[in-house]
């Protein structure tokens, strides 16, 4: 076959052989490196999707728990003091509890500033914790009330701009929490 090829084709006709071997050569090598290329793309979007579907349930569990600061009641005793319904009897409070750990659960996939302010979120609320009976639990609840709105109004504000960035993942992988941030000791005043 050798033989046949070498004495029925000419220089020309070689010539042009070589020429579409190289030049085929890199448009395959290129379509490989595309495909490899593509593939891991896909790859990585479909890791971003997984992101952000964690960081979206942490803000769905932060929004649950801010819903139940949002009621406010007043009672018959002192009608000038309002206080929020969450603080109005003791299994309220443990249910609120609850949210709130299932939201610091949650807090790697929020951002610095949620962290921060869950962080708060607890110093205020240590003192409700103890043993204390459902009318000593409103009394320091009326006395809360402005600090714990004041906190729910900033994190409302704190996730609106977080919900403008939700979609940039590389951005918020690039902010660290661990890189820069030493570990805040709890203190209670």
């Amino acid at each position: 076959m050798w033989q046949y090829l070498t004495s029925t084709l000419s220089y020309t006709d070689w010539n042009l052989i070589i020429k579409l071997i190289t030049g085929l050569a890199p448009v395959i090598v290129a379509g490989f490196a595309f495909y490899k290329w593509y593939s891991n793309r896909d790859y990585k979007n479909d890791y971003y999707k997984k992101l952000i579907d964690r960081r979206l349930d942490a803000y769905q569990s932060l929004e649950t728990l801010l819903a139940g600061l949002r009621n406010t009641v007043l009672d018959d005793k002192d009608p000038s003091k309002p206080y929020h319904f969450i603080l109005s009897y003791k299994a309220a409070l443990d249910n609120f509890t609850l949210l709130a750990i299932d939201v610091t659960s949650k807090s790697l996939w929020l951002s610095e500033e949620i962290s921060d302010q869950m962080m708060l979120l607890n110093k205020i609320m240590y003192p409700l914790r103890n043993n204390i009976d459902d009318q000593l639990l409103i009394n320091i609840a009326k006395e809360k009330y402005h600090e714990i709105a004041n906190w729910r109004e900033e994190t409302e504000i704190i996730i609106a701009d977080d919900l403008l960035s939700l979609h940039e993942i590389e951005a918020f992988l690039n902010n660290n929490k661990t890189k820069d941030r030493k570990p805040v000791p709890f203190k209670i005043k």
